[in-house]
């Protein structure tokens, strides 16, 4: 992407990136509620086809779907649907989807259920047609108890999908453990299963009783009204194209060892316990709630529930023309000559906090021109469509300083231009590079799927880029921040400049206090973990790199962060009066009554004013207040800022809604300090709320109208200036009003 259109993305999401908070540690799952509605009326068709007669004691035979759904309408990435996005909903057995809501709605095939069995087995994690991100198999349970440590997991089966089919007729006697060892056993002919080849393009058989239940007749309802009819209008609707053969195996259900044939498909397990009631002996797996588990625990994604965009309130849904004039090579490379580009079309934004959605549309056409600039008429146009999503509710922010790596937990990108004008490339690691190779005729379009996971810190401009070494303390994290590291161990973490950390050794180069252990985590960062039991007080840690060059940091250990320091004497307090910004069309400030007021008119409004003196140790507090309200920006107080050392500052925010984000911001580069919080007290928005940072050495303490909310021990060393800004969301003007900008000293 050209660098201007590279910064009309990120100034979008640098605008909304202070009203966005550290992500858990486990992005859980959304609760089941036995009440929860069904997401859309199709939804709830396609349940009562099968469900209803059982939820009303008519049938007596497994649910397909489940009594309710497990889930709120949840939105996941779709990078093949008209809006990047597909409408889905969790049930016990399975999701149902929309993922074409302009397709035919009267085809069985306009509400599917995922193929979600074939993403545990392979890890492949399906994001559109032919778009998928690679994890490892789930080690989930296929059936009985999750917690069954004998029975076989999806990663089992995973090793069985190139088995060769059993010969059709054949009785089933083939056996299947949690290690994916298969053998025989004659006694299991008694119940008489067998296999049967009933055309499946994945070359596999399908075991007889599972067949008999794919192609049976029952009690159906449709439009209120039950009748006799095909459980399933096509016999693989509900499954998909069996996985692997079938297989018996030994699980534990309810804690009690039960013997139980299993055979995995596309979309569904199905297992057959001969010693069940009649109607029961076929059961289809909890599918969707063990998907539920992978995807949103044991993955830590995040769960986003449906906004409807054409619902959002108008203010913040804004559409404007776009236009860009440029010269790409790729083009250039297509068409064999210098060629110039002309993008015209409308660019829309939506932008809702609430529920922590981002939006970013632009449509229309690219016209292409001979030479170096857009003269006369163009010789070719082709459409140009350009989609972001930025889908992060549990708030983690983090933008990289270069635009070179992805640090958002949910940022989706797609890119289209006729499908000429651009190219892209995965490597053998799985990263996505655009702009990599020479463009043939023709070509079809692709889609860059930018879905990143949490970064343990900061990715920095310059890090592997060779040259002075240096080291430096950035942050202290909880215990156990990091699944797999050393547990219970507070995470110190350090960022390396000058060095490309991935081709070194890290036990061999980085020494530490004694007992610590030096983790890389990719990026710029190392992670070196103390335990509780090390005594508190100034340590040191040294990379020395086998090329010779060596760097060393010092910093202070604090196993537990105490009490804050008390406050002294009052160092400054400036005229806030006296704090005028020149007026543009986004952003008015002026003096009334005593106070300094900043209007905000659009996206991207910032005012800043930093003292003129500069405060290391000091305790800084502003009064901040809402004169207008209805806008969804936010109000910041700031410590530190442009501090030699690293050019760091800490930003504590308070947003309209009442929240508060503490962000830390280093060369271009934001992340969060500490979860998003409400603000405490019973003042309303449009009262004076005061913001407290209270700092020692590199330690902070935070606090809203007099109440701690939070401490964070933070690589922030030296002085700084102190002073506020403001930023707005583009959802109208937005007035906020200041005074008391105090700066004291601490004991």
């Amino acid at each position: 992407m050209d660098d201007n259109l590279r910064w009309h993305r990120a100034s979008v999401v640098l605008a909304i990136g202070l009203v966005l908070a550290l992500l858990p540690l486990v992005a859980v799952a959304p609760a089941a509620r036995a009440d929860t509605a069904l997401a859309s009326p199709h939804f709830q068709g396609t349940w009562a086809y099968t469900d209803q007669p059982v939820a009303a004691g008519q049938a007596s035979r497994t649910w397909m779907w489940g009594p309710s759904p497990d889930s709120p309408a949840l939105v996941e990435p779709y990078w093949d649907s008209s809006s990047g996005w597909r409408l889905v909903q969790y049930f016990d057995k399975t999701r149902m989807e929309i993922t074409h809501p302009e397709g035919d709605q009267s085809s069985i095939w306009y509400v599917t259920n995922g193929l979600l069995v074939k993403e545990l087995i392979t890890g492949n994690m399906q994001l559109g047609d032919n778009t998928f991100e690679q994890y490892p198999p789930a080690l989930v349970n296929v059936a009985g108890d999750l917690n069954d440590p004998n029975g076989p997991t999806y990663a089992t089966f995973n090793g069985l999908m190139g088995n060769a089919p059993i010969p059709s007729g054949w009785v089933l006697t083939q056996t299947v453990d949690r290690a994916g060892t298969v053998g025989t056993d004659p006694s299991l002919s008694s119940d008489n299963v067998t296999a049967q080849d009933v055309g499946a393009p994945t070359k596999h058989t399908v075991a007889s009783v599972f067949w008999a239940f794919m192609t049976s007749t029952g009690l159906v309802e449709q439009n209120g009204q039950t009748s006799t009819g095909q459980l399933f209008q096509n016999p693989f609707y509900a499954t998909g194209y069996p996985l692997t053969e079938a297989y018996w195996t030994n699980v534990l259900v309810g804690g009690v060892s039960r013997q139980v044939l299993v055979q995995v498909f596309e979309r569904r397990v199905l297992t057959y316990t001969p010693s069940n009631p009649s109607g029961w002996q076929v059961e289809s797996g909890n599918v969707g709630l063990q998907y539920e588990q992978w995807r949103y625990q044991q993955l830590q994604q995040t769960p986003e529930t449906q906004t409807a965009l054409a619902s959002i309130p108008a203010p913040t849904h804004q559409c404007h023309p776009f236009s860009y004039t440029e010269s790409r090579w790729s083009a250039n490379q297509f068409y064999g000559q210098q060629v110039t580009l002309v993008y015209q079309g409308n660019s829309c934004y939506v932008f809702h906090p609430e529920y922590g959605v981002w939006w970013d549309t632009i449509i229309g056409s690219a016209q292409i021109y001979h030479g170096s600039q857009a003269s006369g008429t163009a010789f070719d146009t082709r459409p140009f469509t350009d989609l972001s999503i930025f889908t992060d509710p549990a708030d983690y922010w983090g933008w990289p300083a270069d635009d070179a790596s992805c640090s958002l937990q949910s940022y989706y990108k797609r890119w289209t231009v006729g499908g000429v004008l651009e190219s892209v490339i995965r490597d053998d690691n799985g990263n996505w590079h655009s702009g990599g190779q020479v463009l043939t005729n023709p070509v079809k379009p692709y889609d860059f799927p930018y879905a990143c996971q949490q970064p343990p810190c900061t990715v920095y401009a310059g890090a592997g880029v060779p040259g002075d070494l240096h080291i430096y303390f950035h942050a202290r994290l909880a215990p156990n921040a990091i699944p797999g590291d050393p547990q219970g161990q507070l995470a110190y973490t350090f960022v390396v400049f000058g060095a490309d950390l991935s081709t070194v050794n890290l036990s061999q180069v980085i020494q530490g206090p004694p007992g610590s252990t030096a983790v890389y985590h990719g990026g710029n960062c190392v992670f070196l973990y103390l335990s509780s039991s090390t005594p508190p007080g100034p340590k040191s840690v040294t990379i020395h790199l086998p090329d010779g060059r060596q760097s060393s940091a010092n910093f202070y250990y604090v196993p537990a962060i105490g009490a804050p320091p008390t406050t002294g004497a009052v160092l400054a307090q400036p005229d806030l009066t006296q704090w005028y910004v020149e007026n543009t069309a986004s952003i008015t400030s002026f003096a009334a009554g005593g106070t300094y007021h900043v209007q905000t008119h659009g996206y991207y409004a910032t005012a800043w004013r930093p003292t003129a003196a500069s405060f290391g140790d000091a305790s800084v507090s502003l009064d901040v207040r809402m004169d207008t309200a209805g806008g969804n920006g936010f109000a910041c107080l700031t410590t530190r800022e442009n501090d030699p050392f690293r050019n760091n500052q800490i930003d504590f925010c308070l947003l309209a809604s009442g929240e508060t984000v503490i962000n830390h911001q280093v060369q271009g580069a934001q992340e969060t300090i500490l979860p998003r919080a409400q603000r405490t007290g019973p003042n309303p928005m449009t009262d004076w709320n005061t913001l407290t940072i209270v700092s020692r050495a590199d330690v902070h303490w935070f606090y809203v109208n007099g109440t701690l909310i939070g401490s964070a021990q933070h690589g922030t060393y030296g002085s700084g200036k102190v002073g506020l800004w403001v930023q707005g969301n583009g959802d109208g003007t937005t007035e906020w009003e200041f005074r008391n900008l105090v700066v004291k000293s601490v004991q």
